[in-house]
């Protein structure tokens, strides 16, 4: 997508049609969020400027249809709502004023001034910061023009920048650097007295407006011209009338076609039929194909050139401009224009100098009779534009990056080959045959190629110079990642070479985001942890760059690294970074993963949380973002499995365990109201394996006791819940003694040993009562509670839960409760309905679930409200109402599905019976 601001507000899909926003208020929010891409516009401060301080009663109604409509336009992903308000999300090269200000400032003054259609944001400048960016980019824009006026002089053609000049100073009469120019594209074409006369008008109009006398510059320039001073002479003329055409030639220099392109059905088709077709207006055909390095962008250009070329009667012209070439320079325009030329039948001696006559020539030829381009492996937009042809004519280019800038060209972005189109691609380089004989080899093998078409290639081209291997031998050899890079070599093929150029590319501060990617070995990560790993906030703008690169691609709002760039980041972080610094990445975002698992149990269990978020060192790091329960159970689900893989790396390295059982003792809060036991035991036993403090290795056992019982492994948890009671005593923590005397005393009454579960559960009412914490005392009632259920007294079970209940209550009258305090209490809701029900009382069942159920939901505890609408279901089914039975059954699988604790086809399953069967997940 393209936004441009330097004229009337536009904006171009990627494809290059014109989307229309016709609404002047949805204009004015657009126009508002681009003079601050990528940053938050709270709905303060857009109403504001919308309306002042008259705004209309339905103002913020208003607004959110706006950033609707925009969206619908724009496509939901590109305005995010957050907390600090509506951000509009726009890559560097998609906004025309960003591009400007980066070739500006990049020495290339005629590529950005090329970017300008009019005043800029002309068609909404009725708000003062609109009119205050327009200030700034037209200054912009008048300074820019001073440094083309610069290259100009210094490639000796002023004489055609008189004009120019005199139309630039007459209507900005009190620029001294533009003056001065304008008097020194005179004097050296034999103009002196004219520019002694731009002199002495400037002095006098400066004197007359301003009451002052020209800057040390002008004057010291005038003198110079005055004493003839041959400094301002040049050597050589360099300016020359363009020689007339010569006669046409036709090439014909498209390369033949791959006998083994497979795939790209879809684009073939489109990108034919569209270099069919010729433009209208004058225009010219431009055809952009990007992706990343060896996803096959060479193969397809070709692929749709050759059909297309019987079309082009001016012939068929090809030309590697080296733009991602290993160890090679992108090729200079003005030496492409001079082989081009030569091609088309133009002899040295007629052959211009400048790549501007040589590029007027070019376009003049090309336009007599319609000719076909292909520029392979440009280096960007700038390389292509002074390339384009004449009217009529078309051009297909690929390239790493998008060349967004290109005005109408049509964008075909690849990406890495569907597995069938991979299967049949590694069939016709190593035989189908071999691929038939063992079609699992082959799925890993190009799993392991990740459908990279240049991978694949390699991979083929082995097995073909190998027919004594089979596909799994070669498999085995790819599966070790520390040589995959280096087993895709063959002959004048490799993967690494091809990253490499790519990676050499880019600026410090992105390569070495990626290379830090590269030690966590993540293949998807956010920006907080990419900003954790970098020790910066701002690491926008090097995703930016990466994903330009094709080294990082986005996916929603995080950023996924393809396997074998992963491989490579991980070579170069191996060679680039010191081993203390490897650790120091890795140290980094673990802290960054404990500092967010503290917010969320401070957020979840409020003050009683920090107990656990207490346990461990102090970390220095920035959390992520967390607003409340939801977006909690959000990020576990993104963030989790990199979280075992960071730690598993980390646990090892100095200050590494003590991270990980900082996460464990925090994490209860993150992980156990989602289900994720595996992880939770896996962590534990990561934190117990590697040596950290005594305390977090009691939080360890802790953690083990309440896992391993909920995966009813009775014995495992009685043992872990006795070593956190020892080692809670151990170093003196009442508060872990007694809860974990609670948990043990719940886990011995499961499995019916009444005695000592009652023992321990006393031990821990009095430590509670002993140290006045009323919540514990609370908690530890229910699990009394449900201990006398299970031993059969239930009036004793519905009044100690009644009472606990009662007691909530009170705390929440007293203060608002955080969310895990309302967990707690949904959950001696939930337990006392269950002694309603096995006392035959559905009506008070339905009433504590429905509570129970209000209570829990948005706290992140997703597993929890299923089993509670289960319930309420199957106390319908008591009244005798089973069409609410059935509805509230089938709310509850769905909400179970929704949660991952049960399958569509579990729920399928449990309501083709007439009567369901409470499933084992929802009790």
């Amino acid at each position: 997508m393209h936004f441009g601001v330097l004229g009337t507000l536009h904006i171009l899909s990627d494809a290059g049609a014109v989307l229309t926003i016709a609404s002047g208020k949805q204009r004015l929010v657009l126009a508002l969020l681009l003079i601050r891409p990528n940053q938050p516009l709270s709905a303060e401060y857009l109403l504001d400027r919308l309306w002042g301080d008259r705004p209309p009663r339905n103002a913020r109604t208003n607004l959110q249809v706006y950033v609707h409509r925009l969206r619908q336009v724009l496509g939901e992903h590109r305005i995010a709502h957050g907390p600090g308000g509506y951000r509009l999300a726009v890559a560097p090269h998609e906004l025309d004023a960003l591009e400007f200000e980066r070739l500006s400032a990049a020495g290339r003054p005629a590529e950005a001034l090329a970017l300008w259609r009019g005043d800029p944001y002309a068609d909404v400048t009725d708000i003062d910061e609109l009119r205050d960016e327009a200030a700034r980019l037209t200054e912009g824009r008048l300074t820019t023009n001073e440094d083309w006026y610069d290259t100009e002089l210094d490639a000796g053609r002023h004489h055609r920048l008189i004009p120019e000049l005199q139309a630039f100073v007459e209507q900005n009469p009190l620029r001294e650097r533009s003056r001065g120019q304008l008097m020194l594209a005179l004097y050296r074409s034999g103009r002196t007295a004219e520019a002694l006369e731009s002199y002495r008008a400037a002095r006098s109009r400066m004197i007359d407006e301003l009451g002052i006398e020209p800057g040390p510059d002008l004057r010291r320039l005038e003198q110079r011209i005055l004493e003839h001073d041959p400094g301002l002479k040049q050597d050589r003329e360099l300016e020359a009338a363009d020689p007339a055409p010569p006669a046409r030639h036709v090439p014909a220099e498209l390369p033949p076609l791959s006998t083994t392109f497979t795939g790209r059905r879809t684009e073939v088709k489109s990108v034919t039929e569209y270099l069919t077709v010729p433009p209208t207006d004058g225009a010219v055909t431009v055809i952009a194909i990007s992706g990343p390095g060896g996803v096959g962008k060479s193969a397809l250009a070709l692929q749709t050139a050759h059909p297309a070329a019987h079309t082009f009667l001016g012939g068929h012209l090809y030309v590697d401009l080296r733009g991602s070439t290993p160890g090679a320079e992108p090729s200079v325009p003005a030496a492409v224009l001079a082989r081009l030329l030569r091609s088309l039948g133009v002899t040295e001696d007629r052959i211009p100098a400048g790549q501007d006559e040589l590029a007027a020539m070019f376009r003049s030829l090309t336009s007599a009779a319609r000719t076909l381009v292909v520029l392979d492996n440009a280096a960007d937009a700038a390389q292509i534009r002074p390339l384009l042809p004449g009217a009529g004519s078309a051009v297909v280019a690929t390239s790493r990056v998008v060349p967004s800038t290109l005005d109408g060209a049509l964008h075909v972005r690849l990406d890495t080959l569907e597995n069938d189109a991979s299967l049949e691609l590694l069939g016709r380089l190593a035989g189908r045959a071999r691929i038939d004989a063992d079609p699992e080899a082959a799925a890993e093998l190009i799993q392991l190629c990740g459908g990279l078409p240049l991978a694949l290639r390699i991979a083929g081209a082995r097995l073909a110079a190998r027919p004594d291997w089979s596909i799994a031998e070669l498999a085995a050899r790819l599966a070790d990642d520390r040589v995959r890079l280096t087993e895709l070599e063959h002959s004048d093929l490799a993967v690494r070479p091809s990253f490499a150029v790519s990676f050499d590319a880019l600026s410090t501060d992105a390569a070495r985001v990626l290379v830090h990617l590269g030690v966590l070995g993540l293949t998807s990560v956010g920006v907080p942890v990419v900003a954790a790993m970098a020790g910066r906030g701002d690491v926008r703008r090097d995703l930016d760059e990466l994903i330009e690169a094709q080294l990082l691609q986005p996916a929603g709002d995080r950023y996924v690294l393809h396997d074998l760039v992963r491989l490579f980041a991980r070579e170069v972080a191996e060679r680039a970074l010191s081993t203390a610094e490897r650790n120091r990445a890795l140290r980094d975002v673990m802290a960054h993963y404990v500092a967010t698992a503290r917010v969320i149990a401070l957020r979840i269990g409020g003050e009683r949380a920090r107990w656990r978020t207490s346990a461990g060192p102090a970390v220095d790091a920035e959390p992520a973002v967390i607003t409340d329960g939801d977006a909690a159970a959000d990020w576990v689900r993104a963030e989790l499995a990199n979280v075992m893989q960071v730690a598993g790396q980390v646990r090892e390295r100095p200050g590494g365990a003590d991270l990980v059982g900082s996460f464990v003792a925090a994490g209860n809060y993150v992980l156990s109201g989602l289900a994720r036991t595996a992880e939770q035991i896996t962590l534990s036993r990561m934190v117990l394996a590697a040596g950290a403090t005594d305390q977090l290795r009691t939080f360890a056992q802790l953690e083990l006791a309440l896992t391993t019982m909920s995966l009813r492994q009775h014995e495992a948890s009685i043992h872990h819940g006795r070593a956190a009671v020892d080692g809670f005593i151990a170093i003196g923590d009442t508060f872990g003694e007694a809860s974990a005397a609670g948990w043990l005393g719940y886990v011995l009454a499961d499995i019916g040993r009444f005695e000592e579960a009652f023992e321990m559960l006393w031990r821990a009412i009095e430590i509670r009562r002993l140290t006045g914490d009323r919540f514990g005392a609370i908690a530890t009632a229910n699990q009394l509670g449900l201990v006398y259920r299970e031993s059969g007294n239930l009036a004793e079970a519905e009044r100690v839960l009644h009472d606990a209940v009662l007691r909530m209550r009170e705390l929440a009258a007293e203060a608002e409760l955080p969310p895990r305090q309302h967990v707690l209490q949904a959950v001696l809701l939930g337990n006392l309905a269950k002694v309603y029900a096995r006392t035959d009382r559905p009506r008070e069942t339905i009433t504590c679930l429905e509570q129970a159920a209000d209570l829990v939901t948005g706290t992140g505890h997703d597993r929890l409200v299923p089993k509670f609408i289960w319930g309420i279901g199957d106390a319908h089914a008591q009244l005798g109402d089973h069409a609410e039975a059935r509805t509230r059954w089938e709310q509850a699988l769905e909400l179970g599905r929704s949660a991952g604790i049960i399958s569509q086809a579990e729920a399928a399953d449990i309501l083709s019976s007439p009567t369901p069967t409470q499933p084992a997940a929802l009790r």
